[in-house]
């Protein structure tokens, strides 16, 4: 997995500034950087969203299956969790060039894109999940804590990333903690909670209960990797039940999405195979959710409605009644001369 200066919008979320209404409709866009994916995940839970899109790691273009993917759950604002480095700027111009209202929450790291979510989207948070936030196993676990319990995750420091050979709460983590009334943390590790983080914590005064994550990196990539491998199965089931409900564009686009899951989940076998679990681990994860998003895009294919060229929109129960009209509502139909034109989908409709 691979790795933003506050860009947060200062009208972020000004309708709904420590919580979610339940008439606005949340898309969640994000790469596939492990520590964002899992702040992504606990925030989708709690906006109570279906739609968490990722994306590649610095990828700046924006593939049809996203565009439809967003266009399918019509959401009132899309959030774009990550700086301009892990999800361009080109994504989110992209995303407002639908017609979309967008809001970017991403700091200059991974540590300060996370206090940037707790801080604009929990209000007045007392507990939080804390973990090591390049860990992608660690990130993981704290991720589905977080969910889990609705509340806000942090993350400590490598010694690698301090320049001080211990690890660290951050400058931004630690403002987080001082300026919440935080009384408890749930912290999710590989083994031991690190010296110097209980020395912190002890010293903020702030209470805290180790979860301890599988210590076998290389069982967790393998048994992770195996939910990847069922979730695809899941989701290519999901495509053939489906064939006979949504368009062949829902279809097509939806094969794209888990061909990319596919190419994740070979990318940590491969990973695996050279010994590297740690990243085997967050390919998998990346395919298991990128599987998922398939599922959620044909369900609200299924639920909602088709989406046709130049934005129009028909009830997914609409019929095609042979090659020359089609049943409506209310026993509307097109005059027969009016053609599809089947073999180019997105090139619109033959009228008179």
């Amino acid at each position: 997995m691979n790795k933003i200066t506050l860009v947060v919008v200062a009208l972020i979320f000004a309708l709904i500034p420590a919580g979610f209404s339940q008439s606005t409709e949340i898309v969640i866009v994000v790469s596939d950087n492990s520590a964002d994916l899992a702040v992504a995940h606990a925030l989708a839970s709690k906006a109570n969203t279906k739609a968490v899109i990722v994306v590649k790691w610095g990828e700046k273009l924006v593939t049809a299956d996203i565009t439809y993917e967003i266009k399918l759950a019509k959401p009132t604002k899309v959030i774009i969790i990550g700086g301009p480095v892990a999800v361009p700027q080109g994504i989110e111009e992209a995303i407002q060039n639908l017609g979309y209202s967008t809001t970017r929450a991403g700091g200059v790291d991974r540590f300060e894109t996370a206090a940037i979510i707790a801080d604009t989207f929990y209000g007045d948070f007392s507990k939080v999940a804390m973990a090591l936030g390049t860990n992608a196993q660690s990130c993981a676990k704290a991720g589905e804590e977080a969910a889990k319990l609705g509340i806000p995750v942090l993350w400590y420091m490598p010694p690698e990333w301090t320049g001080e050979m211990e690890y660290k709460i951050p400058e931004v983590t630690e403002k987080m903690l001082k300026e919440h009334p935080v009384v408890n943390i749930t912290i999710t590790v590989n083994a031991t909670v690190p010296a110097e983080i209980k020395t912190n914590l002890t010293a903020y005064g702030i209470p805290y209960m180790p979860v301890i994550v599988e210590e076998d990196l290389k069982t967790a990539a393998e048994e992770e990797i195996a939910k990847a491998e069922a979730e695809i199965a899941s989701a290519e089931k999901a495509i053939e039940d489906a064939k006979t409900n949504v368009s062949d564009w829902t279809i097509s686009t939806s094969e794209t999405k888990l061909a990319r899951a596919k190419k994740l989940l070979k990318d940590a076998k491969a990973a695996y195979e050279e010994g590297n679990y740690g990243r085997a681990y967050g390919e998998a994860r990346g395919a298991y959710w990128m599987a998922k998003n398939v599922k959620s895009m044909l369900n609200y294919a299924v639920e909602g409605t088709w989406l046709m060229p130049g934005n129009w929109t028909m009830p997914y129960n609409w019929t095609m009644q042979g090659m020359e009209k089609w049943a409506m509502p209310h026993n509307w139909t097109m005059p027969e001369k009016w053609t599809r034109d089947w073999k180019s989908w997105m090139g619109g409709w033959g009228m008179p």
